[in-house]
């Protein structure tokens, strides 16, 4: 009886592994709002002009978070529409230090997919669920 029940569970365990890996593809990164209370993303954010999100739930659907700099000094290191006009309801915390971009409050609002701009080869991808 204790080789059988090893036997399912150690088939169990292996599906269950195989089915994570298959579900995650390579060079992307998982935040989860159950589990986190903040996000990071790291990579390399050297040539980065911001970040791009694309919600489930949220509004407006594409949002864009450009980094300050000697090239864009207005509405910069905050959430903005397409239109570059300022969301009000986004959150003021989230920021960029050293190759981190942290997003500082999770919830159900922020869920989507998160890309560097512009994309370069080898970058990540960050999925919040």
């Amino acid at each position: 009886m204790s080789v059988k029940l090893f036997c399912i569970l150690a088939v169990s365990v292996r599906f269950s592994m195989e089915f994570s890996d298959w579900r995650i593809p390579a060079n992307t990164i998982m935040c989860s709002i159950l589990q986190n209370t903040k996000c990071e993303f790291k990579q390399n954010w050297t040539n980065a002009e911001g970040v791009k999100r694309h919600l489930d739930a949220g509004k407006p659907e594409i949002q864009f978070f450009y980094f300050c700099n000697e090239n864009r000094t207005e509405n910069c290191d905050q959430w903005v529409d397409e239109n570059n006009v300022p969301i009000e309801s986004s959150s003021k915390e989230d920021n960029l230090v050293n190759e981190t971009f942290t997003i500082e409050k999770m919830s159900i609002q922020i869920l989507g997919d998160y890309v560097k701009i512009p994309q370069e080869k080898g970058d990540k991808k960050l999925i919040i669920e």
